[in-house]
């Protein structure tokens, strides 16, 4: 696909600016503290592209995969507790629901877990 190759960058010069205003006191107590300097970071804003995300360009198979480290979670935590298995198999369900390709990779973790 190339979304998962190629670096991101969501940061525009606007919003650069607001992190940095709404951070300003902590960093300059970082660097006062931590580098005895005045700036915790020196180096100027650099414009690059924005990067623009959409699902339609991820597939079923990778939002699994990224997915899974928290469906395996939370499926382990309800087979260890014995709460929350309805909401577990209903989050199982609805993703193969969504992403029939991906059933046999979804219900191979969820066997795993028990």
């Amino acid at each position: 696909m190339g979304w998962d190759r190629e670096k991101s960058n969501y940061i525009t010069r606007d919003l650069h600016e607001h992190i940095m205003a709404h951070f300003e006191v902590s960093n300059h107590a970082v660097a006062a503290t931590y580098l005895g300097r005045d700036q915790l970071f020196v180096e100027p804003f650099r414009e690059k592209p924005v990067s623009t995300f959409s699902f339609d360009q991820v597939s079923g198979v990778e939002i699994i995969d990224l997915m899974q480290p928290a469906i395996d979670k939370m499926i382990h935590k309800a087979n260890r507790t014995g709460l929350g298995m309805p909401l577990a198999n209903k989050l199982v369900k609805r993703m193969i629901q969504t992403f029939p390709a991906t059933a046999g990779l979804v219900n191979a973790a969820k066997r795993a877990l028990r």
